[in-house]
């Protein structure tokens, strides 16, 4: 038997597998920048707000639950919890994590889009959807956010809007360090951060 012959075949084989797979490993492809403005890789991790218009008696609160492999790739679980009085509902999101600062959200019955891009100060993209009406996203960046006495500095301003519809727009902020602060419709209604944990340290608005 020759044993002198490499095994180029089989080492390109392995890296191959190794690269298609790295970035369905939530743990290997996180930079600072994408953890500081989606900070979900402390199961635990919650934020909590109140509504816009205040409503005392709505509240909504986000909490990462645990991970979950969906279709052989890793995400991390964000429950958000509403309440209004006595009536409690539920919905459950799943954030994944590229390499390139990218971050795809999916339901347990939907696939994945980009929802976030978070290397960039600016930037826009299109989510293609099955239907005509896809989904246009402008990403700017916020010096001052004001949330509640405090502001909020370099603030990631995420703007979703499907053209072909009236009303339906909306906006995501998110704050370094802190995450999810601030959510508001076309309408201006929605809600903002009054109190949030996020690697263990206590933030309140």
């Amino acid at each position: 038997m020759n044993y002198s012959k490499p095994y180029y075949p089989l080492i390109a084989i392995l890296l191959l597998c190794i690269n298609a797979c790295s970035d369905n490993d939530i743990s290997d492809v996180i930079s600072e920048n994408a953890a500081a403005y989606l900070p979900l890789q402390t199961i635990g991790n919650y934020w909590e707000f109140v509504s816009l218009p205040e409503q005392p008696d709505y509240t909504v609160r986000k909490e990462v639950t645990g991970i979950k492999n969906l279709d052989n790739t890793e995400y991390y679980e964000v429950v958000t919890t509403h309440r209004n009085g006595s009536t409690i509902w539920q919905d459950t999101l799943y954030y994944h994590f590229y390499s390139n600062d990218y971050v795809a959200t999916r339901t347990a019955k939907t696939t994945p889009e980009i929802s976030f891009r978070l290397a960039n100060q600016s930037e826009e993209w299109v989510i293609p959807s099955e239907s005509d009406y896809d989904t246009h996203v402008t990403l700017t960046t916020l010096v001052n956010v004001s949330i509640g006495k405090r502001y909020v500095q370099y603030c990631k301003n995420f703007y979703y809007d499907v053209k072909e519809m009236a009303d339906e727009e909306n906006t995501i902020i998110l704050a370094p360090d802190i995450g999810f602060v601030k959510e508001i419709n076309s309408w201006g209604r929605g809600v903002i951060l009054k109190e949030a944990s996020v690697n263990g340290v206590l933030y309140t608005f």
